[in-house]
């Protein structure tokens, strides 16, 4: 089940990182990740209080969409220079490289954003407590 779709993503989370033609995969794959971290248990939740789930389903989407595009962390549309530190007499300048998405790194630092992703709209459901009650 796909717990977004375009309308809600535009008109209720607001987002605008994702273009229409590619909503319904990018959240076909976050919701199927949202299956995956709640065990099954988002569908039956869902049915009677969408917005968390909804809402993470976008966040996750828009992760997946960026790094996708190989700038999964930081947003930008340009590979930033591999510069850490540049210090000139006073002048100091500190640089951040984008993660190369297809590292081990990178591949750890996406799904690390989705569950930080997750966590914010599905903290609260009880949907990702995976112990015994």
């Amino acid at each position: 089940m796909v717990y977004a779709d375009f309308e809600y993503y535009t008109n209720t989370f607001l987002g605008n990182a994702i273009a229409v033609e590619n909503f319904p995969r990018l959240a076909l794959r976050a919701s199927e990740r949202i299956d995956a971290m709640t065990s099954g248990r988002a569908e039956a939740y869902f049915s009677h209080t969408p917005d968390p789930v909804a809402k993470a389903t976008c966040a996750i989407a828009e992760i997946i969409s960026q790094s996708e595009r190989g700038n999964a962390l930081t947003g930008a549309d340009e590979v930033t220079p591999r510069v850490q530190t540049e210090i000139t007499g006073k002048y100091h300048m500190t640089y951040f490289a984008t993660l190369d998405t297809s590292s081990e790194a990178g591949q750890l630092a996406i799904e690390q954003a989705i569950v930080r992703a997750a966590w914010k709209y599905l903290a609260r459901t009880g949907l990702l407590y995976a112990g015994v009650c």
